[in-house]
């Protein structure tokens, strides 16, 4: 593959995103609202580069 096709692939990739519970730490699936194990309304999430 050449140099240019890697570079456009890498940049056209989403960032991978973390997403967890800021009350018990728990991690859930995106786009969740609230925890599943504590109820907490407070999630965070983290772009993992």
């Amino acid at each position: 593959m050449p140099l240019i096709d890697t570079v456009r692939a890498y940049l056209s990739e989403p960032e991978p995103t973390v997403s967890e519970c800021r009350h018990c730490g728990t991690t859930v699936d995106p786009g969740v609202t609230r925890c599943p194990e504590c109820d907490g309304e407070a999630i965070a999430r983290y772009h993992v580069a």
